[in-house]
């Protein structure tokens, strides 16, 4: 097992070097908070990761049957899942008692909604003043301003994740402000999806084009109307992890547009795990903002929080609910904390009709 100290002035930059040196499957063995001797503190944490073992050579003549492992094998390991689940629980335990009695109870509410203990940590003192801090450990994005210099927007993201009426939403929005607005979809798999664009494009009055390639999307882009849109919004096809020739392709395909943002839009109510996983292949897009739909569909807003750090991309925009443009918001350290308060609320409210 190789051990290692990593020191920094904030927690979740010491834990940022831990994943960074030691990768996602790091156990953290302590964290301690010492005097830097400039009058503040400095955190040094301790980590772990068991160093890989090379693979046994075949054996002559086929390979071993399976399950032929000894059972004292299966009982040592079976035993360093219980110690290191055990370890997990002891890393909570010890996050929550360093915390006062305030900030101990919003940790308890912020793991309940989903978030991480590292961040809830990191957030618990703030959330239970009411109000999330400008720390760094979450990063906030400029809103759109058209008005003031053109903008060309892409929306990228998983199958079915609300790209398409996100990018609806937001041509509803700005063209209701007198800007104008060109939609443009890259989507010819999904006829539906350029369908309701369309539908869209002809309540507002506004330019609806499709490009099959990026020699299309280039000649659309450089015609008269989308020229001379204040604000050209993209969508494009959905990213599929399976489809690992299709993502190249539209990822050299978006590349060749003139995008000054790039919006990687992300269902709320997706599983973590393939949240995690789809924010590590969307990075071949190069990402400006992490824009969040269907926040009213999970009762886990704290993953908003797991994948704001993880992705280190500042949050944008968000829709909550189906209403085109009313249900569209936008993700600031104030919203984000109604956000979690309201899941918390409605925590509250179904357990008290539980026990009625």
């Amino acid at each position: 097992m190789q051990l290692k100290v990593f020191t920094a002035s904030q927690l979740h930059e010491a834990l940022a070097q831990v994943r960074e040196a030691l990768g996602p499957d790091a156990l953290i063995l302590d964290r301690q908070a010492e005097p830097d001797g400039q009058g503040g503190k400095q955190w040094k944490v301790y980590a772990a990761v068991d160093q890989p073992v090379p693979p046994e050579p075949p054996m002559q003549g086929g390979s071993a049957p399976r399950n032929s492992e000894p059972p004292a094998f299966l009982h040592t390991v079976s035993r360093l899942e219980r110690l290191i689940d055990g370890l997990a629980r002891q890393d909570v335990a010890g996050l929550r008692n360093s915390l006062d009695a305030p900030a101990r109870q919003g940790f308890d509410t912020l793991i309940k909604l989903g978030t991480a203990p590292n961040y809830a940590y990191e957030l618990a003192p703030a959330y239970a003043e009411g109000m999330l801090p400008d720390s760094g450990l979450i990063q906030w994005g400029p809103r759109l301003e058209p008005k003031k210099e053109r903008e060309v927007v892409t929306l990228f993201g998983p199958s079915g994740g609300g790209k398409t009426l996100m990018a609806a939403r937001l041509a509803t929005y700005f063209s209701l402000k007198g800007v104008s607005v060109a939609l443009l979809s890259l989507d010819m798999d999904r006829i539906a999806a350029n369908a309701q664009l369309s539908a869209y494009a002809d309540i507002l009055g506004i330019p609806f084009l499709t490009a099959r390639n990026e020699q299309e999307a280039e000649k659309v882009c450089a015609g008269k109307d989308v020229a001379a849109a204040d604000l050209l919004l993209i969508d494009s096809e959905g990213i599929c992890c399976q489809r690992p020739r299709k993502l190249q392709q539209l990822a050299e395909q978006m590349e060749r547009l003139p995008a000054t943002r790039r919006f990687l839009v992300m269902p709320a109510n997706l599983d973590e795990e393939e949240s995690m996983a789809m924010n590590q292949v969307a990075a071949c897009f190069s990402p400006t903002d992490l824009v969040f739909s269907k926040l009213d569909e999970t009762a886990r807003p704290g993953k908003v929080v797991n994948l704001a750090v993880a992705s280190s991309l500042p949050l944008s925009y968000c829709s909550f609910g189906p209403e085109v443009p009313d249900h569209l918001g936008w993700l600031s350290p104030k919203s984000l904390m109604s956000l979690l308060s309201s899941r918390e609320r409605e925590a509250l409210g179904r357990t008290h009709e539980r026990v009625a």
